[in-house]
């Protein structure tokens, strides 16, 4: 059987053009964050992980012992938070969304928490290499009107956290 140039040109076409069309579906939280900053009207901030320390710190001083020891685990294992918040949810949100979860799933992320309540979506995802939680993100969207999306990189050992009193005494409740 012989195959034309033709023919082979169309399922050459054919092949890329599905493969571009599945990498748009695609997106990555800090590219959702610049989509969210850049499209609506978002505030997105980028803090270092020696300024979260640093309020860690500060924030301490007033705190009980458990809540201490939870304040400086959290705080002392975060290497950068960018965050977008806005009062007002973009047109196209809901399909970048979609392409953000698309992107989590292919990555490994897994599904931790999914709630909802009224008109209230919070859902947050974790990277994890063993026990260490590598990345968070935290998307909170209220319909049509607040929404939030925070991509946390970090080196917290869940093992560690699982341990420590506080998480106890949550898992207790």
């Amino acid at each position: 059987m012989k195959i034309s140039k033709t023919a082979i040109f169309i399922m050459l076409c054919l092949t890329v053009g599905t493969m571009t069309e599945s990498l748009a579906q695609s997106t990555s939280p800090d590219k959702m964050i610049s989509f969210m900053r850049d499209k609506g009207d978002a505030l997105a901030f980028t803090l270092p992980g020696w300024l979260v320390r640093l309020a860690g710190n500060i924030a301490d001083n007033n705190l009980e012992d458990t809540e201490r020891e939870m304040v400086q685990e959290l705080t002392h294992h975060i290497k950068k938070i960018r965050f977008a918040v806005s009062e007002s949810v973009p047109s196209e949100y809901g399909s970048k969304l979609k392409a953000m979860v698309n992107y989590l799933n292919e990555h490994k992320y897994e599904p931790l928490v999914e709630v909802r309540d009224g008109d209230t979506n919070v859902n947050i995802w974790g990277l994890f290499d063993g026990d260490i939680i590598k990345r968070l993100i935290i998307s909170t969207v209220e319909e049509g009107d607040n929404m939030a999306l925070f991509n946390i990189k970090s080196d917290i050992d869940m093992a560690r956290l699982q341990g420590m009193s506080f998480f106890k005494e949550l898992k207790a409740k």
